[in-house]
């Protein structure tokens, strides 16, 4: 179980927000200039670790304990009502955001503009930098 204060969640989100900005600068790029042919291109390889890191932030998500509403000192710990609450939220964006979509452009090349859904995830930068996570 994560709370959402401690500081190893905190590095976790700075592990992310790198890979994130990774990928909304990696996706744009291959909208326009066109996927590589070759699978152990080093930007592929980045792509697939970026996939694999986002997949482990779901599983995490599962396990980051709520904050209760009116007592910023009060968490919900109960798994049913974390996973609840992550699916009911951001489970959906997630996961739209993990799914491979070069493998989809591959067999519909008109589909390839969907590389540019990935930019979405420069959403967490404001996040991470609005005042209220760096001082709760």
């Amino acid at each position: 179980m994560f709370l959402p204060d401690d500081d190893i969640w905190y590095f976790w989100n700075i592990f992310i927000l790198i890979f994130a900005m990774l990928e909304s600068m990696l996706y744009p790029y291959f909208t326009a200039q066109g996927f590589p042919e070759n699978y152990l291109n080093p930007s592929l390889v980045l792509l697939y670790l970026c996939q694999i890191v986002f997949t482990i932030d779901i599983i995490l998500n599962f396990f980051l304990a709520l904050k209760v509403k009116g007592d910023e000192s009060d968490y919900i710990l109960h798994i049913e009502k974390i996973g609840i609450n992550y699916l009911k939220t951001n489970f959906l964006r997630d996961l739209l955001l993990t799914l491979p979509l070069g493998m989809v452009s591959y067999f519909i090349p008109r589909l390839k503009i969907l590389y540019l859904v990935k930019s979405v995830r420069i959403e967490r930068f404001f996040k991470f930098f609005k005042p209220s996570f760096f001082m709760p």
